[in-house]
């Protein structure tokens, strides 16, 4: 007998045992059927461990090696008796397992083990053990040799019934290869097919959920216009779709919006792991009858298109399919590209439909000019693809009730809905149609359901509100000349996104623009007599008014020539001391008198919107030097120290020169003006960043801190009392401030307090273009000019020809021209001009403008008619107290070299016909 533990080799031959063909038959008979088909091998072993307990001892056990490599008991049975049964060790078949030798292992009072290996191709399949009593070595020879043989034959069982598994697994792995294949291609044909993302969204529901194997499912697609994921599709366990109309914010908790928020995969293997991580879920997930499931995101590599939602009627170790998961990212790879595809048709689409109903609409809104068919026509234009709803409310200016209101539906029923709501409703301030009327831009309010205030406020409201089914409310102002109403687009199917509002706003600009057409077209209609009756009223007020001004200049201008003309002209003569001083006085007060004038004419003109001004690239120092040649005389007459300190050279700005001067110069005079003897006045010129600034300072009067603020209001003044030291209407500073604004910069003024000094600072913006700048002042009009030269030209041996209606303004010219060495004749009208060029033949016309019968315009059209050898292309000089801008361009027009407005200065005069002459 073998030792203990020992292997046993070569015990002997195996003896016949009665009933040992029966046992052996059992396991041919199990060959044979292993060829023909599939054995259940543990069934098998079931049977043949009772026969072994039986026949070698009184118990067996049967182990098998599974697929971890580990012993696994197949098959154990206990003989008859009354002996209890122990667990099965596996200290015995693992030692086997180690060895493949069988062995012999004697036990505690007198049992005893005997153990096989099953073996087959030299690989141990599993184990036979059997355990009875201590019988002779011969015996247990013999038992030793039989159940090797069984343990052969069991050998070819198992592997035969192994090898058949392989096939049948590599079969049916064959065939779901195939099935896969199959189904692959069914979607890829019906998402070829899709060309919508509803389409495309309809293959996912209806093929790629049963292609994956779910038994419920959901499709929800990213929201263009929102964070939002809409579920479109759901798929129940009977495989029926039913179109979804939930959303779901992108920061919901939930799988679908996990997995479009993340970009990965939410696996949930079993309900238990579903309701740790989803509590909300548990509910559902009963009643939809999974215990698993899958949300898949469906993206490109720019974007999340959408999600792809599977649920399982059984658990499933979903990790580690990873062949399920590798065919489930192909299908949602496949999903991703329809709907990329189909959401670039989809936008081709849009715009060809905005187009289109852009040209339609242009079309619809054209073909009437009556007011309530153009405002139905424009509430019916955007309905069927855009909006299932639309209104118009037209609001009259400063309104808060609409005062008409059209409503209109794709069908009855929902137009009669929407206005049964429209008739309850009240646009209070904070309602969004008053919200738009007031700001004048687009609003989108999700509408899906009301509010619970208001449902709780009118419930028979908030029923008619559901029974709409609204999902988007868009409204948009209507704006022509401002905002004259708000048109609303309601959808039940889809929520407005940014390209929606940028079509509804382009919509509600043209219903705007042809309504606003169409009512005013009423309005012409119904009251077009009195309309026109008031425009010819306004037009005729505006050029009475134009008139007056330029009457009034005239008017007043023209005496002022001869009184200033003429006290300068005997002041230059010299004469007794009392008689220059009186012309002095005289002069003075007549250039006051000439400022207030144009003071006041400009501040009309800048009241009423009619200053022009001729803009072109200015040197400001040549500004400035212009300015001081005409103040300084002044501040040294008065004793007032003046200083101009240019710390900037070749500063530009874009100007009108004149108005330039005349800011300067308006600030300069009031520096000297306010300043008392003695004082001082400093002229600054510097470069600040990007702007060039002037500052005027002087050491005068001050201004008071309360006063300060008001310093450039029209008609202010710091003293305005009957007995105040300075004269002036206080027009000054507002014209300086207007000036200066409409020039884009900005003036201010400083002052510690009273008889502390002022000091004004100016800011205009610098010209950086290289345009060449030029500074053609064409006669200040408001004070004397500076003479353009030392010593004024001589106009020895020329003719001139003066022309005006006035004698006092004819004496003076005579006067004036003959002391500087011209013959001169004058005559009162135009015809006389006429018949003096025809006989006398002058070298030059100084001509009024403002004269009876003819005016200056209409004899220099009738000279320029003439020929050249009949004095057709004489120099002429326009001498008019029309000292507008215009009046200057419609001189040069007529065919005038030179404007010379009232009062005239003797010098700028000789200086001008010497320039139309060429003596210059």
């Amino acid at each position: 007998m073998a030792k203990s533990g020992e292997s046993i080799e070569g015990l002997g031959e195996d003896p016949r045992r009665d009933g040992c063909d029966a046992r052996l038959a059992v396991l041919a008979d199990a060959c044979r059927r292993n060829q023909d088909g599939p054995v259940d091998v543990r069934a098998t072993l079931g049977r043949l461990a009772p026969m072994l307990a039986k026949t070698i001892g009184d118990r067996c056990a049967i182990h098998v090696v599974g697929p971890g490599k580990e012993l696994e008991l197949a098959a154990v049975c206990d003989g008859p008796g009354d002996r209890p049964t122990d667990p099965v060790s596996l200290e015995l078949p693992r030692a086997v397992l180690a060895s493949g030798q069988p062995i012999l292992e004697p036990g505690a009072s007198g049992r005893r083990a005997i153990a096989v290996p099953i073996l087959a191709r030299g690989r141990v399949l599993g184990t036979i053990c059997a355990f009875g009593d201590e019988r002779a070595a011969a015996h247990v020879a013999d038992d030793v040799a039989f159940l090797e043989g069984i343990a052969t034959r069991a050998a070819c069982a198992l592997e035969a019934s192994r090898t058949w598994q392989e096939q049948a697994t590599a079969t049916m792995r064959a065939e779901v290869a195939a099935e896969r294949s199959q189904r692959l291609w069914e979607v890829t044909a019906a998402l070829s097919e899709a060309v919508t993302s509803e389409q495309v969204a309809a293959v996912m529901a209806q093929r790629a959920v049963p292609a994956l194997g779910g038994s419920c499912g959901a499709v929800a697609l990213a929201c263009e216009e929102s964070s939002d994921l809409r579920v479109v599709a759901l798929v129940d366990q009977s495989g029926g779709v039913t179109r979804g109309a939930k959303r779901i914010p992108l920061a919901a908790h939930s799988p679908l919006a996990d997995a479009a928020r993340t970009c990965t995969p939410v696996l949930l293997a079993s309900r238990e792991a579903a309701i740790a991580r989803y509590p909300d879920l548990e509910d559902r997930l009963r009643e939809w009858g999974c215990e698993a499931m899958v949300a898949f995101p469906v993206m490109t590599s720019r974007s999340v298109l959408g999600v792809l939602g599977l649920g399982y009627s059984g658990p499933r170790e979903l990790d580690r399919e990873v062949v399920d998961l590798a065919f489930l990212q192909t299908v949602a790879t496949l999903c991703a590209q329809a709907l990329d595809r189909a959401r670039l048709y989809e936008a081709a689409q849009r715009e060809r439909r905005r187009a289109g109903l852009l040209a339609e609409t242009s079309r619809i809104l054209s073909g009437s000019l009556d007011y309530r068919s153009t405002v139905e026509a424009a509430a019916r234009c955007a309905l069927t693809w855009f909006a299932d709803i639309a209104a118009v409310d037209l609001f009259q200016l400063g309104a808060h009730d609409p005062v008409h209101t059209v409503i209109a539906g794709v069908d009855p029923e929902l137009e009669r809905l929407a206005r049964e709501v429209r008739e309850h409703e009240a646009l209070g301030p904070s309602h969004p149609i008053s919200v738009v009327l007031k700001t004048g831009r687009a609003m989108a309010v999700d509408t899906t359901s009301p509010p619970s205030e208001e449902r709780d406020a009118d419930p028979v409201r908030g029923e008619r509100i559901r029974a709409l089914g609204t999902r988007s409310t868009l409204m948009v102002p209507l704006t022509a000349h401002g905002t004259i109403g708000v048109m609303t687009f309601v959808s039940t199917q889809r929520c407005y996104g940014p390209d929606d509002v940028a079509l509804a706003e382009e919509l509600g600009r043209r219903a705007g623009v042809a309504i606003d057409h169409a009512r005013l077209h009423a309005r012409v209609r119904d009251e077009g007599e009195h309309l026109r009756t008031a425009h010819q009223q306004a037009r005729e007020a505006n050029r009475i008014k134009d008139d007056f001004l330029a009457t009034v200049s005239h008017e007043l201008r023209t005496p002022l020539n001869a009184i200033l003309g003429w006290a300068t002209l005997l002041r230059s003569r010299g004469g007794p001391e009392d008689i220059v001083r009186g012309l002095d006085v005289i002069e003075r007060n007549a250039r006051a008198q000439a400022r207030i004038i144009e003071d006041v004419l400009d501040v009309s003109r800048i009241i009423t919107g009619k200053l022009r001004l001729d803009f072109k690239p200015v040197d400001v120092e040549a500004v400035i030097g212009a300015a001081i040649d005409v103040v300084a005389p002044t501040a040294e007459a008065k004793g007032v120290d003046f200083e101009a300190r240019v710390g900037a050279e070749g500063c530009r700005v874009r100007g009108d020169p004149d108005r330039l001067q005349q800011v300067v110069w308006n600030l300069l005079s009031n520096a000297v003006k306010f300043t008392p003897r003695g004082g001082r006045v400093v002229l600054g010129l510097e470069r600040d960043g990007p702007s060039v600034r002037i500052q005027v300072a002087d050491t005068g009067r001050g201004i008071d801190s309360d006063f300060l603020p008001h310093a450039f209001e029209r008609f202010r003044q710091a003293d305005s009392s009957p007995n105040r030291s300075h004269s002036g209407l206080g027009l000054g500073l507002a014209i300086v401030r207007h000036l200066v604004e409409l020039h884009g910069g900005e003036v201010s003024a400083q002052s510690p307090g009273p008889d502390q000094g002022t000091t004004f600072t100016v800011r205009l913006p610098l010209l950086e273009s290289d345009e060449p700048a030029g500074i053609a002042i064409e006669g200040q009009p408001i004070a004397p000019p500076a003479s353009a030269r030392a010593h004024p030209p001589a106009l020895d041996r020329l003719h001139v020809l003066v022309c005006d209606d006035e004698p006092d303004a004819r004496a003076f010219l005579l006067e004036a021209l003959t002391g500087s060495g011209a013959d001169v004749t004058s005559v009162a009208s135009a015809s006389e001009v006429l018949r003096v060029l025809a006989s006398l033949r002058p070298d030059v016309l100084v001509s009024d403008i403002g004269m009876p019968q003819t005016d200056g315009y209409e004899l220099m059209r009738r000279i320029r008619a003439l020929p050249a050898c009949d004095g057709g292309m004489i120099p002429a000089i326009a001498l008019t107290a029309y000292a507008r801008r215009e009046d200057a361009r419609r001189a040069f027009a007529v065919g005038y070299q030179r404007h010379v407005p009232k009062p005239v200065d003797v010098e700028e005069l000789v200086v001008a016909v010497a320039e139309v002459l060429g003596r210059l």
